[in-house]
């Protein structure tokens, strides 16, 4: 599902009624959007991309102002075992603006959330359980506020590495095989 130029939300009568099974890597893409969001929907049925560069997750925001909210971004875990990288539950691209709030987010086969290049959010209330790689995770030059959010069972909890900036309170992470919440400068 891709949303190109467009200030469009899509609203579902709650997530556990509308189901977007998408089969592609990146399932719900918002791209180059104004103002654009998506609420009360499942995301799920998630293929990976061969590469292994791609950013693959349910929901892939770049150049665009979107708020995520009441969703269910779930089971998106069909990947070649050929690749390290499985699929995200929310990654935020080049010139993102995301508000992700009240959502689960489980049982991906990557990071939760992940923010690079440039990307901003607000990251809420979510429940963000079961994958691999990172609870949420802030990278290159990307910034954050996360607060109130449940993380659990990743490599990862909550980190922030290289340059970015990241506000992180009130969160509880618990039950990461690695580490539970780090910071790393470049």
């Amino acid at each position: 599902f891709r949303v190109k130029d467009k200030s469009l939300w899509i609203i579902g009568a709650g997530p556990d009624k509308t189901i977007l099974v998408t089969k592609a890597g990146y399932g719900v893409f918002f791209d180059n959007c104004p103002e654009a969001g998506i609420r009360g929907v499942s995301i799920t049925g998630g293929v990976r991309d061969t590469s292994g560069m791609a950013t693959d997750a349910g929901i892939v925001v770049r150049g665009s102002r979107v708020t995520v909210e009441n969703c269910w971004i779930r089971d998106n875990t069909q990947y070649p075992e050929s690749l390290i990288v499985g699929i995200g539950g929310v990654m935020g691209r080049e010139g993102a603006e995301l508000y992700i709030m009240n959502n689960r987010i489980t049982n991906n086969t990557w990071d939760g959330v992940a923010l690079y290049r440039g990307a901003t959010a607000t990251i809420a209330d979510n429940v963000i359980h079961q994958g691999r790689g990172a609870g949420v995770g802030v990278t290159w030059d990307a910034t954050a506020t996360v607060m109130r959010n449940q993380v659990s069972q990743f490599w990862k909890g909550i980190g922030s590495f290289g340059a970015t900036r990241v506000i992180c309170k009130n969160n509880v992470v618990f039950h990461c095989l690695g580490w539970g919440i780090i910071a790393t400068v470049t």
